[in-house]
């Protein structure tokens, strides 16, 4: 940043009308944090702003929130923004939001809604935090804190051995737990916490993790084609990656989940077929909002087959706890658009409607 132009710039302004219109929100982000706009308040419009604004107020604004205050301060006209400042915009209302939600509660605290805020939190050394709506991971090297849960945040454990929190003094409360491998957890500090599904890498046991790993090495050298595709066939039920239920993604018209999977490093491979789709599945509005608010973490399943020399997957689907399957309907369009499509055509195009809910499905059987 030039500060001697910024402030040959500025020296030009007399009114807040002429500040806005000779800089653009971003400009006015660098120079209150260089400092120069706080003079120009304190003489030619507001101390108080000038205040608000001061360095060591906003030395642990991040971004959302200082541009939200200029826009307060400076009565800046939402509707005149970027798209992506406008977004800027909603995150830090939303978050203080939360704040006056969470934070009336007695024992005060940090409201963070993603890992950054997380992070600057406890490098803020604050050691009451509400994790608010997303999926965090817990660093264990900052003992002694004390974390809550809200609106359905997840806690994800990396695949580790053993997770010691109460050697850290850490207290997990009313959240969602997501673990992929069969780990010990040390928890006793903790409470109410919900253990997500997330232990096996196949339904039926039968299934070796070894077999897995040898198909996708691909078809055998003294293996005939014929052979190659029985043994696709036979992978079945196997955890390929998994999947967040967000709200902001239910679409309650047409009672469909979008989805967003993160594949498991290991079918990277298999995965490349799905680059540019769209995934989705149909579930009614009473029993999306059941698994939303208990299970919100969601293994992704597949079925296997044989394509050439190189296995694929067949089918993709999710399968909740009371064994309810649910098949995951794979798209070149995003949704609207793809229903918008099997409307005018007059039928649901086979399996278009993505759904396939085996009520009864049983996990062990």
């Amino acid at each position: 940043m030039n500060e001697e132009i910024y402030s040959e710039r500025i020296a030009q302004c007399f009114t807040i009308e002429d500040l806005t219109r000779m800089f653009s929100l971003a400009e006015l982000l660098d120079i209150v944090r260089a400092g120069l706009l706080q003079d120009w308040l304190a003489d030619n419009f507001s101390e108080e702003a000038a205040e608000i604004l001061s360095l060591e107020e906003i030395a642990n604004w991040n971004d959302d929130e200082l541009r939200l205050a200029l826009c307060e301060l400076l009565r800046i006209d939402s509707a005149d923004l970027s798209d992506y400042d406008a977004q800027s915009i909603e995150r830090a209302l939303n978050k203080r939001r939360l704040k006056e939600i969470f934070t009336t509660e007695d024992k005060g605290g940090t409201v963070v809604t993603n890992q950054r805020e997380l992070i600057d939190a406890l490098d803020n050394g604050d050691l009451i935090i509400y994790l608010v709506g997303g999926v965090f991971q817990i660093p264990r090297r900052y003992g002694g804190v004390t974390y809550y849960g809200r609106e359905n945040s997840i806690v994800e454990i990396p695949n580790r051995r053993n997770v010691d929190f109460d050697s850290a003094e850490i207290s997990l409360n009313d959240l969602q737990v997501f673990v992929r491998n069969s780990i010990t957890v040390k928890y006793a500090n903790s409470t109410n916490l919900i253990f997500l599904r997330g232990d096996k890498i196949a339904l039926d046991d039968a299934v070796k993790k070894i077999d897995v790993y040898k198909l996708l090495r691909g078809r055998r050298a003294f293996e005939t084609p014929e052979n190659f595709s029985q043994r696709a066939e036979n992978m079945r039920g196997i955890v390929v990656g998994k999947t967040f239920l967000d709200e902001k993604n239910y679409n309650i018209n047409l009672q469909t989940f979008d989805l967003k999977i993160d594949w498991y490093i290991d079918f990277l491979s298999v995965a490349r077929s799905f680059t540019e789709k769209f995934f989705h599945c149909n579930i009614p509005a009473e029993f999306a909002q059941k698994i939303y608010e208990t299970e919100r973490a969601q293994l992704v399943y597949a079925d296997f087959c044989a394509n050439g020399d190189r296995p694929a997957i067949k089918q993709l689907y999710l399968i909740t706890a009371d064994g309810t399957r649910i098949d995951i309907v794979v798209t070149d369009k995003p949704t609207l658009e793809y229903f918008a499509e099997q409307n005018q055509s007059g039928g649901s195009g086979g399996r278009g409607y993505g759904l396939n809910i085996i009520m009864d499905f049983n996990l062990d059987g």
